[in-house]
């Protein structure tokens, strides 16, 4: 018992220096009194453990960091909206409104490649687009750029910062996706449609309004939906296989030639498969289609040949558009009374 007070004496003192230093004083004059303390007494134990009490728990020490750990740039706690912020792209998710019909083969390994490989070398020149969602940020437009980033091993991405509720952020990747400059006519048709579908317009004006473009491209591109099924498989394909400009002319052939959908097809195909420019599918289509109709139109212009009974050519006659022509081949007969008697039928023809 003497031994712990005498290991407590010093700490004892320190207590009551401590009680002492921030006493009020009370000024008497000559004399500076400390205020006698008040309240209850305490032991010296409790003194020491209402001391021990007081005093701040000891961090704990930070963990030695990794040698050569990539540190990702941590985004802020708090982003202002419509701010460029770099943001950790373990934190960056894909936009639920981007399809996979919208990405098409946007997203294949050699295309993602080539764009790491530009973004290699001349950075990130443009950020993406993204929201706050639940903690972490949700694209609406960079999906490429963000792939690119981490083929390169990026651990963060400088992002533009907005405020979107969730149909805002629907309607705003429909618009940005419109925009690209890798989307082709077909591309923009099918965004076009998947607008109207999901109520965001319902008119051809409406829809121009909203992609900022004109209404007469709307309508060549929507017409592009209505190509026959074989065409469409091969839009699906290559999307950019033609242009809106070479659709409308397939169309017009189909319209004047109904019954030709698959020569127009084998048309097309040469696109595909052999490389051939947009502007030859009309005189190639024509050309095979008129090649096929000669034998037949040449058939039907063969002159007749009129024999009589022992069969001797008498007359031979020939048709060649709105002209009917009779040639006489046998030296005895009358032309003149032939004549007569082919107005005499003319005439009782015209008046049955």
């Amino acid at each position: 018992m003497a031994k712990s007070n005498r290991l407590s004496e010093d700490a004892l003192m320190k207590h009551l220096q401590a009680q002492r230093a921030p006493a009020q004083r009370t000024d008497t004059g000559g004399m500076i009194l400390h205020t006698p303390p008040t309240g209850p007494s305490l032991s010296l134990e409790q003194m020491l453990a209402a001391e021990a009490a007081a005093e701040p728990a000891a961090a704990a020490p930070a963990a030695p960091a990794t040698v050569g750990a990539t540190v990702p740039a941590a985004a802020p706690a708090v982003v202002a909206f419509d701010t460029v912020v770099t943001l950790d792209l373990a934190k960056v998710d894909d936009s639920p409104y981007q399809s996979a019909a919208d990405a098409g083969n946007r997203y294949d390994p050699e295309s993602i490649d080539e764009l790491a490989h530009t973004m290699a070398t001349a950075g990130q020149e443009e950020p993406i687009l993204v929201r706050p969602v639940a903690g972490r940020y949700e694209l609406i437009a960079g999906h490429r750029r963000v792939r690119a980033a981490r083929t390169l091993g990026w651990s963060s991405v400088r992002a533009l910062v907005v405020q979107r509720a969730d149909r805002e952020a629907h309607q705003s990747v429909l618009v940005h996706n419109e925009g690209r400059k890798d989307l082709c006519d077909y591309g923009k048709a099918k965004v076009y449609q998947r607008a109207k579908a999901e109520g965001f317009v319902t008119t051809q004006d409406e829809i121009a309004r909203m992609f900022a473009t004109r209404q007469s491209h709307v309508s060549q591109r929507l017409a592009m939906l209505k190509l026959p099924a074989p065409v469409l498989a091969m839009l699906e394909e290559n999307n950019d296989l033609f242009s809106m400009t070479t659709a409308a002319t397939i169309l017009g052939l189909l319209k004047e030639y109904p019954d030709e959908e698959a020569l127009l097809t084998q048309a097309v195909l040469r696109l595909k498969a052999d490389n051939a420019p947009e502007n030859s599918v009309r005189p190639w289509f024509l050309q095979v289609l008129q090649a096929r109709l000669r034998p037949q139109r040449a058939a039907r212009r063969r002159p007749k040949v009129i024999t009589d009974t022992a069969g001797r050519p008498l007359y031979t006659a020939a048709l060649d558009g709105r002209v009917i022509t009779v040639r006489l081949s046998a030296q005895d007969i009358d032309g003149d009374a032939l004549l007569e008697n082919m107005v005499e039928f003319l005439k009782a023809s015209s008046a049955e």
